[in-house]
């Protein structure tokens, strides 16, 4: 089977510099007829699996190399305790799970609109319904439920639509919608000019691992993903293994490169 080697479509160039000169006061006045009005409510930073009858669906957060270093730098976490690799990818030919970008950390809570004591993902930033690191929140975050595409303005699900918006608040939304737009589209490109060629597994689709322990073997540190752990052994040359299962080779593939980690399976 042959390797995997993404070009540059020529239409992305194309695209970014659409992007770039996109008028902010056009794509404002189409919001305007939209409407929209957050009310805090935190919806948005919950996540269910599957879509449900009223068009909820999974709000995994993809975050950048530089959006997730300035997390760190506010909440003095680590890399791996900020974001961790998609759940699922394709196996190439060493066994190792390839996916792209980064998704930011969840953590369980109580349902939120759904049945009392049955419990969702959330962001692990998400406290008491606010955002905890609010002022350096994601792009994705930031313009949700809008964003750019093909030269197109989507809108995603949120019960706040069709509010009236003040036109200042309309120019601020429309300015963060560029330049999302804008960085989408750089980060790809970045990412496709620095991807490293893999060749797939013959009879293997893709791989879906949900729930593992990330591992960082230069600070002997394990994460426990679904209870929020992180726990250090300074006394040997191996990370602690908190569940029993196959390790994963995860290589995640952003604007920066390909990165290699080890993950725990349950």
């Amino acid at each position: 089977m042959s390797e995997v080697i993404p070009l540059i479509p020529p239409d992305l160039r194309d695209e970014l510099e659409y992007a770039r000169s996109l008028d902010v006061g056009k794509l404002s006045s189409r919001i305007v007829k939209i409407g929209f009005g957050c009310n805090n409510c935190g919806a948005c930073c919950t996540r269910q699996d599957e879509v449900d009858e009223d068009g909820w669906a999974d709000n995994a957060v993809v975050v950048y190399p530089f959006e997730i270093r300035r997390i760190m730098e506010v909440t003095g976490l680590s890399w791996h305790e900020v974001v961790k690799p998609p759940a699922s990818g394709e196996v190439d030919d060493k066994g190792r799970v390839h996916t792209f970008e980064w998704h930011l950390r969840q953590k369980y809570i109580d349902g939120h609109g759904v049945a009392k004591g049955q419990e969702v993902h959330a962001c692990r930033f998400l406290k008491h319904e606010r955002c905890t690191i609010y002022e350096y929140r994601p792009f994705l975050c930031r313009t949700y439920p809008f964003y750019m595409s093909d030269r197109k303005l989507y809108v995603g699900p949120c019960d706040r639509l069709c509010v009236a918006i003040s036109r200042k608040e309309c120019l601020k939304l429309a300015s963060a919608i560029k330049e999302r737009y804008v960085e989408d589209l750089n980060q790809m490109i970045l990412l496709l000019e620095k991807f490293e060629p893999y060749t797939p597994k013959s009879g293997i689709g893709s791989g879906n691992y949900s729930s593992y322990d990330i591992y960082d073997n230069s600070n002997n540190n394990t994460y426990d993903t679904d209870n929020n752990t992180y726990d250090t052994d300074s006394s040997c040359g191996c990370a602690l293994v908190k569940s029993s299962g196959k390790i994963i080779e995860y290589v995640v593939h952003d604007s920066e490169g390909a990165h290699q980690i080890s993950i725990q399976q349950e």
